[in-house]
């Protein structure tokens, strides 16, 4: 697989997984509801609402700096950003792979697997990648 079609495709997955993010913020109470054994306080609720912000924030300009990546013409140049990805990448697995044994639980099952794909992706274009 050529790095354009993988830059192409860790990109619109991050984009998508910005997007499930929006919609778990539109739905945040009804989402959380069965997690929590008392009604959240306003604080705590604007606190997780600031989170998320920031999540869906991160994974859509990270989605979009991986789709413009596309146009890089220099094999070596590709690689280094798949390198830097693939650190990334592994440490967000890690984080919900922790998350999901011994901690509180982790993202939902789509949004694991879509990191998890991105996470093979990303190691897999440095790794055999074509230019």
């Amino acid at each position: 697989m050529d790095h354009k079609k993988i830059f192409t495709i860790i990109g619109v997955i991050h984009i998508v997984v910005a997007i499930c993010l929006v919609v778990f913020a539109f739905n945040f109470d009804e989402l959380i509801k069965p997690y929590v054994s008392t009604e959240l306080t306003d604080e705590v609720k604007t606190l997780n609402l600031a989170q998320i912000r920031a999540a869906i924030v991160h994974s859509f300009g990270l989605g979009l700096i991986m789709y413009c990546c596309r146009s890089l013409s220099n094999a070596s140049e590709m690689k280094n950003v798949l390198a830097a990805y693939s650190i990334f990448a592994i440490l967000l697995l890690g984080n919900a792979i922790y998350a999901e044994c011994c901690s509180t639980g982790g993202p939902p099952l789509p949004i694991f697997a879509l990191i998890a794909v991105s996470t093979v992706l990303g190691v897999y274009g440095y790794v055999k990648g074509e230019a």
